[in-house]
């Protein structure tokens, strides 16, 4: 069954309404550039992982190590130095031959910049874990 134009109109009408409220301020007063940015700078805030706290980590670890688990806490903590370890060992590699497949990539098949644009991304993606386990405090507290 046809939506009559009318039903059509009311649909779109609501639409613009809640998009209208949305983008209001509290105020009631249509929100400016200035007040914009700094609400999503704010939520980049929000959602961005905070700074390690090296001294809150340790206190985690020495309790994880003064428990009586099943698994052993040195078992957990052996793991936990383990993995931080092969991370921080293999990574740069990880980084370095992507770089190197990229130009490869570059070299061999100029023209698809597709691929090289899938490989691009996965460069940016493990550059951002590099800079991400460079904040971490584990590595300073093992």
């Amino acid at each position: 069954m046809k939506k009559s134009r009318l039903q059509e109109l009311a649909g779109i009408k609501k639409t613009l309404n809640e998009g209208y409220a949305w983008e209001r301020d509290e105020n009631g007063a249509l929100p400016t550039l200035e007040s914009s940015t700094a609400k999503h700078a704010e939520s980049l805030k929000e959602a961005a992982p905070g700074k390690s706290d090296p001294e809150a980590l340790k206190a985690a670890l020495v309790a994880i190590n003064d428990s009586q688990d099943d698994m052993t806490s040195e078992d957990l903590l052996g793991a936990i130095e383990d993995g931080y370890y092969a991370l921080t060992d293999n990574l740069p590699n990880l980084i370095n031959d992507l770089q190197k497949a990229i130009k490869l990539h570059a070299k061999i098949n100029p023209k698809d910049m597709d691929q090289i644009a899938v490989l691009q991304n996965e460069l940016k993606i493990y550059k951002g874990i590099q800079t991400l386990v460079d904040e971490s405090a584990i590595g300073s507290v093992l």
